[in-house]
């Protein structure tokens, strides 16, 4: 009779419970939970094994097993001996299989045909609880139930200046679902009871269903809600398709200018950067953040969104009057020695329309009626515009000139008219002529102005001292 002692052992799965042969203690964990022989079947902890405790369960002759045990397999060892380290290093083993496992399991390949259809299909009937929250929320950013959003804004004004209210935020969720789920059952037995009334039967003969209305339910394919579900899961698709081109444009333009504008790009980012510090270290950050829930509960309202359209050009075309006058005039001006006369330059532009004639109506998307030379900056019109605001402890600025002239010298004479002073251009405002012609859609002229400023007493004092102090500082 031959015998063979030598065992073929391999990581093993068990569907139930099992006990090891070699220890009898219990084969722990959920896959892999031990090593089984592939030539007798005997089951073993990973340890047992790497320690030589074997136990066999017959002697093979041939393919066949008996029951009578060898005398010559190796020496056993107690299974206590095995130290915890080891079984530590056997089981992170086995986990490890596990999870390889797992994971190629978790990501099963494309199937267009079967599985894709299914898992579309499952996730649309379970998302309505995350349709009726969408729902809830545009209700009360939409203000079509007045009093549920005036105590929504409380509600985010309070965790804003007090955030450990936060924590109590899964409770009353909690409470309300009970509470939501307690009045719908209450609807329905006072509707039930009406109903009974009605036919003359005693209250109470008929059964009430459980409540299906929950949306922790899943819908059916053929009832409202799952409709209900796949049009929000289309609607919302289109939204991030939307929001995602937005965004991308706007990243390959701001992409753009930077690689023609690195410097302003770089001052800008830095101009940020210092601002936000600012805010944050002086600015309160509860104030700030109530401050933009306002702004957000407050800006799908119509007289925000009125104020909006209204005011906010005005502010616009106000700052940009005050501020670039100075600014531009400067960077196109002649100025003196002393830097007191600057040179204002204004352009007026048209646009020739069918029986209209030139006139000063353009498109919103091109350059205004008023601008500087370039057409981007809005400018005033020549008979409204003012000097910039006067000091009195610096000094004022004053007219030079007493009206407003055209330019001549600002573009070869070739390409402008030396009576009028307008150039005449296509449709996008290029290829300059002297005279209009087929194609010449619009024009502009220059206008200048100089102005003087005219320092203050004390400022004029202060000047003439400093050069008297460095002379005497030098001797």
């Amino acid at each position: 009779m031959a015998t063979d002692t030598q065992h073929s052992f391999a990581v093993h799965t068990y569907s139930q419970p099992t006990y090891c042969d070699a220890c009898g203690s219990f084969l722990w964990g959920v896959v892999q939970q031990g090593m089984r022989c592939r030539r007798c079947g005997l089951d073993c902890h990973v340890g047992c094994v790497v320690h030589g405790v074997y136990t066999a369960k017959g002697v093979f002759i041939g393919d066949k097993m008996l029951g009578a045990r060898p005398t010559d397999l190796r020496p056993q060892t107690d299974a206590r001996a095995v130290s915890l380290l080891d079984t530590l290093a056997a089981q992170t083993h086995i986990t490890a299989l596990s999870l390889e496992e797992s994971r190629k399991d978790s990501n099963p390949p494309l199937d267009l045909l079967r599985k894709t259809p299914l898992n579309t299909a499952a996730f649309v009937a379970r998302i309505t609880p995350l349709v009726d929250v969408f729902e809830f929320v545009v209700q009360i950013l939409e203000w079509r139930d007045a009093p549920r959003t005036i105590l929504a804004l409380i509600a985010c004004v309070s965790i804003c200046f007090y955030p450990v209210t936060l924590c109590l935020l899964p409770h009353c969720l909690i409470l309300s679902l009970i509470a939501s789920s307690r009045m719908e059952r209450i609807k329905y037995e006072v509707a039930l009871k009406n109903r009974n009334r009605a036919a003359d039967n005693p209250v109470g003969t008929a059964s009430i269903p459980p409540n299906n209305n929950s949306g922790l339910l899943q819908a059916t394919y053929q009832s409202a809600t799952y409709i209900r579900n796949l049009q929000f899961l289309q609607n919302q698709m289109g939204s991030f398709v939307k929001a995602f081109d937005a965004a991308a444009i706007g990243l390959r333009t701001f992409s753009q200018y930077c690689d023609q504008y690195p410097v302003p790009a770089i001052q800008l980012l830095l101009t940020s950067s210092v601002g936000m510090l600012i805010v944050i270290q002086y600015a309160s950050l509860k104030l700030l953040t109530a401050s933009t829930v306002l702004v957000v509960f407050a800006s799908n309202t119509a007289v925000f969104q009125a104020t909006t359209a209204a005011v906010l050009p005005w502010i616009i075309k106000s700052v940009a009057d005050k501020t670039d006058i100075i600014r531009e005039g400067i960077r196109a001006a002649n100025t003196v020695p002393g830097g007191s006369v600057v040179l204002v330059t204004l352009w007026e532009n048209q646009r020739w329309w069918a029986g209209l004639g030139w006139i000063p109506h353009l498109f919103q998307s091109e350059r205004s009626p008023w601008s500087d030379e370039t057409g981007a900056i809005l400018r005033p019109h020549k008979d409204v515009f003012t000097l910039p605001e006067s000091d009195e402890i610096s000094g004022t600025w004053s007219w030079i000139d007493p009206e407003w002239v055209l330019c001549f010298n600002w573009a070869a004479p070739d390409q402008m008219d030396q009576k009028e002073g307008w150039q005449y251009m296509d449709h996008f405002w290029n290829q300059p002529r002297q005279k209009p012609r087929t194609g010449s859609m619009t024009r502009r002229r220059g206008w200048k102005r100089r102005m003087q400023f005219v320092p203050s007493l004390a400022t004029s004092a202060v000047s003439s001292l400093i050069p008297q102090v460095a002379a005497s500082e030098k001797k």
